[in-house]
């Protein structure tokens, strides 16, 4: 299966970064969780992003398994 290249804007490398450190406000290592959470949802994006649901025209939304986070998918 071919791995899709991602490029990232650099407004959501900024909401990342504010999500990891919010979850470690919360609780002492939750934003390592968090930011493997993100990682294997952008493995499974970029091993085969029509699996997610379009949303708004022809974007997809990818949801992390464990937080309350989205990632989209322009196109």
């Amino acid at each position: 299966m071919k791995k899709h290249k991602i490029i990232f804007q650099d407004q959501a490398k900024i909401d990342v970064r504010e999500a990891r450190s919010w979850y470690n406000l919360q609780q002492y290592g939750l934003g390592k969780c968090f930011t493997a959470d993100f990682r294997n949802t952008l493995l499974r994006i970029a091993y085969n992003p029509a699996a997610f649901a379009v949303r708004y025209g022809q974007n997809r939304k990818a949801n992390l398994a464990k937080f309350p986070y989205g990632i989209f998918l322009f196109y």
